[in-house]
Order: C-alpha cells, then structure tokens, then sequence
C-alpha cells in the first residue's frame, strides 16, 4: 500500500465508528502514518541499505551514514571479501594497541564504536573503501505515491498505528480502549515484522559469511543496537 492507500483506510474506518466524527486534517493522518513508520524501522531494523564507506589510512575509524540505525556485514570492496564483526572488547583483547595497527591488505574484524563510527583491525595502511550492509531508518514517506519499505504483509500495522493515534486525540474512557485495541494490534504486526527481520538478518549474514561465523549472527544486531557502548581507547 502507498501512503494515499494507508490513509485511506484509516480514514474509512474512522468514519464507520459513529463516536469517531472525521477531524484530522490529512497533514496529521499523514504524520501519524510516518511515526508509525518511524516505529516499526526503528524497532526492527526492518530496512536495510548498501552503502559504500571511505576508509582512510591508517586510521581504524569509520563513520557511519547519519541513517544508520546498526551494522550488519561489511566487505572490502578492492577483494570483495568480508571483514568480521565482533564486539570492540575482542579487538582490544587481542591486541590492546589495536589504534595504531595497520594492514596492506585488509582489515580481519570490523566493530561498531559509539554511536556514529566503526573500528576497523587492524586498519588500511592505505585509503580503500569498503561497502557496509546496514539498517537504517529510511525517513518519512516522501509523498502519496510512496510506499513503506517493509514486506507487503505488514503495511496495515501502519494503518493499526494511525488509528490508534487518531482515536487517542481528545478520548473519553471508551474511545481509549478502543483505541488500545488497535495499538495491540500493531503490536502484534510488530513481532511479526521483528521475526521477519531476523530471519532477513540471517540470511544476509549467511551469504556473506557462510558457516564460519555460524551463530555469530545472533549477536551482531544487538552489538548494533548498543552502539553506545564505547571502548577502553580515546583518540589521541
């Protein structure tokens, strides 16, 4: 469904509740669809991107697009080969001087550091670029025609959203738990969007890495939804 569809039914069943009079502008309904939205990529990581990074020389930092919400696989675009993820604490016990490492070839392990950078170990000794497999938050619906980038299946939990949103503004008592329903709803479209997204996340991974690094997958996402956690260096 694009936007103008979403609305629609949201509409339309506003109108079929006779304790619902129509009094939202389409503006409103439009951002209460594009919050709901907002919600499903951000809880999820239901939306993924390809982006190619610049890594400098012999330096082990990489930022990260301002979109990114985690990372999921890297490679080396020169090879075209993968580089591993960890957490940063496997790097530093490997090697406690990692920040001053480098290689001619290509890192072995990459790991997200703070909110915004990646840490490459060891580093290019030479700039290169490598192509980053990331979930992101696409943003708001750019108009009418737009369509969520989410599996088809899951496109009403938006229409759920927007319901909800709509039903809670100026509610008594009973409007709210009707409103609550529909947020259940959503919910319940949500753990749907989540087991899909693990699976996707899966299968990324597998094509990447194959069974090296089998069940490593597991513990990338939550790696990457933790990106606040820093390290034990600071630039110097």
């Amino acid at each position: 469904m694009n936007r103008s569809t979403i609305r629609q039914n949201v509409l339309e069943h506003l109108r079929e509740d006779p304790s619902n009079p129509v009094r939202w502008s389409v503006g409103e309904v439009n951002r209460y669809i594009d919050d709901g939205y907002q919600e499903v990529v951000e809880r999820t990581g239901a939306v993924v991107d390809t982006t190619v990074l610049t890594a400098a020389g012999n330096n082990p930092y990489v930022t990260l697009p301002e979109n990114t919400l985690y990372p999921i696989a890297l490679k080396d675009v020169t090879t075209d080969m993968p580089i591993d993820p960890v957490h940063w604490k496997v790097i530093d016990n490997e090697d406690s001087q990692w920040v001053g490492r480098v290689t001619p070839t290509r890192p072995d392990l990459f790991a997200p550091w703070g909110l915004f950078e990646i840490i490459l170990f060891p580093a290019y000794a030479n700039e290169s670029t490598v192509s980053l497999i990331h979930a992101i938050d696409p943003g708001p619906l750019a108009s009418d025609s737009a369509e969520p980038d989410i599996p088809t299946q899951f496109h009403y939990s938006l229409v759920e959203y927007a319901i909800w949103r709509c039903m809670i503004k100026d509610a008594d008592q009973e409007r709210l738990q009707r409103a609550q329903m529909h947020f259940q709803h959503f919910e319940e479209k949500m753990g749907g969007v989540t087991r899909w997204t693990k699976d996707r996340n899966r299968g990324i991974f597998s094509a990447i890495y194959g069974e090296r690094l089998r069940g490593v997958d597991r513990n990338v996402a939550g790696v990457g939804r933790n990106r606040s956690q820093g390290g034990a260096h600071t630039r110097g």
